[in-house]
Parts: structure tokens; sequence; C-alpha cells
């Protein structure tokens, strides 16, 4: 089966950061390092007249080690553009993507045609340029009817591949994010996407 590459990487800054200083749990990541999560929103519904609470919001990373994590819509700094990280950002992404299809490529072939995608999402960059924290729902390949669908993937290759992500996760050092002379964590996102076959 022929395998087709492309490279898809982004560095999304998705919305991390709130005002209020009270999380909620605080998880100790693989790295020691202490995330503070928001706290779930919720809000009560009516259904058949019964009140249910529905959860509104999912709680997402706040603080590492007591420090607020940067994010860039939240604070609308158009300093950020100018910043070696953000301008260094999709060569290093380019590089990670194939650093894991290198290492990926055998197990690619055990899978059935389609686009596929791993996402690293509330991905805690720590003031050094390392992955601290990420959420993922492991490798997913895209619905070819419903566009932005995605269906997960349980087979032996998925697993490897996504075994093959989470080690290279630790490896992975992004440019050291300086915002007004001082380093900061931030939230960021990190896309492995590739096709199989035509």
């Amino acid at each position: 089966m022929k395998s087709m590459i492309i490279v898809l990487l982004s560095l999304i800054w998705l919305p991390a950061f709130a005002q209020e200083t009270e999380g909620g749990n605080t998880i100790t990541t693989f790295s020691g390092d202490e995330v503070t999560m928001s706290v779930v929103s919720a809000r009560t519904i009516n259904v058949k007249g019964k009140k249910l609470n529905k959860i509104v919001d999912k709680p997402r990373p706040l603080l590492l080690n007591g420090k607020d994590i940067y994010n860039h819509f939240w604070e609308e700094n158009e300093a950020v553009y100018e910043t070696e990280a953000h301008k260094k950002s999709m060569e290093e992404h380019t590089k990670y993507q194939m650093m894991i299809d290198e290492l990926a490529k055998d197990e690619k072939r055990n899978l059935k045609e389609g686009e596929y995608a791993l996402h690293l999402t509330n991905m805690v960059v720590n003031e050094q340029g390392y992955i601290v924290y990420y959420e993922t729902k492991g490798l997913e390949r895209y619905h070819k009817k419903l566009r932005g669908t995605t269906i997960a993937v349980n087979n032996k290759a998925a697993e490897n591949i996504n075994t093959i992500v989470q080690s290279q996760v630790h490896k992975m050092r992004f440019t050291t994010f300086v915002l007004d002379n001082t380093p900061r964590a931030y939230i960021g996102s990190f896309t492995y996407f590739f096709i199989v076959g035509e």
C-alpha cells in the first residue's frame, strides 16, 4: 500500500488562561510538573420536567507550577508574532512531523486507505520549551463522507503509532517563548497528519 505524507502542522494557542486563580484539580504530570486545571462550569437545564446539570466547559490548563499559562487569544498581544518561538514554530513542527513519520512508516502500511491524524490538545509547553502536559484521543481516521468527522482507529498499527508519538513527545523541544523579556509557559497543539493510499 502506497503511503503519501502531507505535512499539516499548526501551533495553535488554545484558550486555557482564565482570570480566576482558583482552579480545579491539580495534576502532577509525567515530568513532575503541576498543572492546575480550570473549574468545570455547568448549568441546569430542564428535560421533560427534570432538572439536569449539563457541562458547558471542560477543564483546561490554567497554571503550571503556580504560574499563569500564556494564551494568545485571551491576552491578544500582537508582540507574540514577533517572538522567536512564533517565527520558528512551523519549522519545529515540520521537523517533529518528519521524525515521527520516519519511525511510523512501517506501521502506516498496515492501515486502511484514508486520512489520519493524531492531535495533541491542551498541550502545555514549559518555560524551557518542553511539553509537560497534553491530551489526545489517539490516532483517528477522517470519515470519507461526513466532512470533519473522525473515527477512532483501534488496531495494532494504530496502537503502535500512538506509542511512537507518546515516546517522541518527551524528546520534542520548542524555542523558548519569551514575552516582555520573560520566558513563559504557553498552550499549544501538535497534529501528526498523514494519508495512506491515493
